[in-house]
Protein backbone atom coordinates (compact mmCIF):
# COMPACT_ATOMS: atom_id res chain seq x y z
CA UNK A 1 0.00 0.00 0.00
CA UNK A 2 1.32 3.44 -0.90
CA UNK A 3 1.05 6.17 1.72
CA UNK A 4 1.70 9.91 1.43
CA UNK A 5 4.84 10.83 3.32
CA UNK A 6 6.68 14.04 4.18
CA UNK A 7 10.11 14.17 2.55
CA UNK A 8 12.77 16.84 2.67
CA UNK A 9 14.47 16.68 -0.68
CA UNK A 10 17.38 18.11 -2.56
CA UNK A 11 15.85 20.47 -5.10
CA UNK A 12 17.79 20.78 -8.33
CA UNK A 13 16.90 21.83 -11.85
CA UNK A 14 14.05 19.28 -12.02
CA UNK A 15 12.53 20.21 -8.68
CA UNK A 16 12.46 17.59 -5.92
CA UNK A 17 15.30 15.37 -7.13
CA UNK A 18 16.25 13.08 -4.24
CA UNK A 19 15.28 12.58 -0.61
CA UNK A 20 17.63 13.81 2.13
CA UNK A 21 15.31 13.24 5.14
CA UNK A 22 12.02 11.47 5.74
CA UNK A 23 9.43 12.14 8.44
CA UNK A 24 8.09 8.90 9.91
CA UNK A 25 5.40 9.80 12.42
CA UNK A 26 6.81 12.36 14.85
CA UNK A 27 10.42 11.55 13.92
CA UNK A 28 12.50 12.91 11.04
CA UNK A 29 15.31 10.63 9.93
CA UNK A 30 18.16 11.59 7.65
CA UNK A 31 18.81 9.53 4.56
CA UNK A 32 22.18 7.83 5.10
CA UNK A 33 22.43 6.30 1.63
CA UNK A 34 20.51 6.04 -1.63
CA UNK A 35 20.75 2.33 -2.43
CA UNK A 36 18.99 2.59 -5.78
CA UNK A 37 17.08 5.00 -7.98
CA UNK A 38 14.90 4.46 -11.04
CA UNK A 39 12.13 6.14 -13.04
CA UNK A 40 8.78 4.61 -14.01
CA UNK A 41 6.54 6.31 -16.59
CA UNK A 42 2.80 6.10 -16.03
CA UNK A 43 0.91 3.91 -18.48
CA UNK A 44 -2.62 5.15 -17.79
CA UNK A 45 -4.17 8.56 -18.46
CA UNK A 46 -3.61 10.92 -15.55
CA UNK A 47 -0.60 9.04 -14.24
CA UNK A 48 2.75 10.67 -14.48
CA UNK A 49 6.36 9.87 -13.96
CA UNK A 50 7.38 8.37 -10.65
CA UNK A 51 10.96 8.74 -9.46
CA UNK A 52 11.69 5.86 -7.09
CA UNK A 53 14.37 5.66 -4.42
CA UNK A 54 15.46 2.79 -2.21
CA UNK A 55 17.05 4.51 0.79
CA UNK A 56 18.64 3.65 4.10
CA UNK A 57 17.70 6.03 6.89
CA UNK A 58 19.27 6.65 10.30
CA UNK A 59 18.91 3.54 12.41
CA UNK A 60 19.49 1.24 9.43
CA UNK A 61 15.90 0.92 8.20
CA UNK A 62 15.50 0.56 4.43
CA UNK A 63 12.55 2.24 2.70
CA UNK A 64 11.11 2.49 -0.81
CA UNK A 65 9.80 5.98 -1.56
CA UNK A 66 8.84 7.77 -4.75
CA UNK A 67 8.01 11.22 -6.01
CA UNK A 68 4.91 11.30 -8.24
CA UNK A 69 5.19 14.20 -10.68
CA UNK A 70 1.47 14.15 -11.60
CA UNK A 71 0.42 14.39 -7.95
CA UNK A 72 3.39 16.59 -6.95
CA UNK A 73 3.98 14.54 -3.82
CA UNK A 74 6.07 11.90 -2.11
CA UNK A 75 4.82 8.42 -1.21
CA UNK A 76 6.11 5.47 0.79
CA UNK A 77 5.54 1.91 -0.35
CA UNK A 78 5.52 -0.46 2.57
CA UNK A 79 7.56 -3.57 1.90
CA UNK A 80 5.79 -6.78 2.48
Amino acid sequence: MDRPIEVISYAGARGAERPVAIRLGPTTRRVQAVLGAWVVAGREAGTGIRRWFRVEVEGGETLSVYYDEALDGWFWREDG
